[in-house]
C-alpha cells in the first residue's frame, strides 16, 4: 500500500494532510485500501467458517487468518483519519450488529460500545489481531478468537452498507 502512496508525497508536503482528500489521486488510493481490507476480512471470515464446519473445531484459526492489509495500513506514514472515515458514523447494520452482541457471549456488545468510527473499528480488529499473534508467539492461549471474528463480521458488513464493497 506504501507503494500506492508514495508518488502522492508532493501533494502532501503543498497542500497539507488536511486538503489531501482532494487529490483524485488520493481518492484511489483510499478505495483501494478498503478494497483490501474488505477481501481480506472476507478470506479471514470463510476460513473462520471452514474451521467451524468441515475442517473441525480442533483447526487453530488463529494460524490460518491473515492480518497483512491492516498491518500495512497501520504502517502507513499518514493519519489514519484521512484514509478511513473518522468523522462519519460506522453503517446502521454494523451499528445494530455491534449494539446486539452475540448470542454466544453477551460481553461483546459492552466492549464494543466505544467503537463508533470505521477508524475505531479498524484500530479494534488490528489490536485483537496483533494480540492473537503475540499469545502464539508466547505459546499462551488465544483468547476470545470469536470476538475477532465478530468484530471482522461488522466491518465487513460496514464496508459493503457505506463503501460499496461487494462480496
Amino acid at each position: 500500500m506504501l507503494e500506492l502512496l508514495l508518488p502522492q508525497i508532493p501533494g502532501i508536503l503543498t497542500q497539507g494532510w488536511d486538503d489531501l482528500h482532494k487529490l483524485v489521486e488520493f481518492k484511489r488510493f483510499r478505495e483501494a485500501v478498503v478494497d483490501r481490507l474488505g477481501r481480506e476480512l472476507r478470506l479471514n471470515l470463510e476460513l473462520w467458517d471452514l474451521s467451524q464446519g468441515r475442517l473441525g473445531k480442533d483447526v487453530d484459526w488463529s494460524r490460518l487468518i491473515t492480518s497483512n492489509a491492516f498491518d500495512e495500513l497501520f504502517r502507513l506514514p499518514v493519519p489514519l483519519r484521512l484514509v478511513l472515515n473518522d468523522h462519519k458514523s460506522l453503517s446502521d447494520a454494523a451499528v445494530k450488529y455491534l449494539q446486539g452482541g452475540s448470542l454466544k457471549d453477551t460481553r461483546y456488545a459492552t466492549w464494543a460500545k466505544n467503537i463508533t468510527t470505521e477508524v475505531d473499528l479498524a484500530e479494534r480488529i488490528w489490536h485483537r489481531m496483533r494480540a492473537l499473534t503475540v499469545r502464539q508467539d508466547l505459546g499462551w492461549l488465544p483468547g476470545s478468537v470469536e470476538y475477532l471474528v465478530f468484530l471482522q463480521r461488522a466491518m465487513l458488513m460496514h464496508l459493503k452498507e457505506s463503501r460499496g464493497f461487494d462480496e
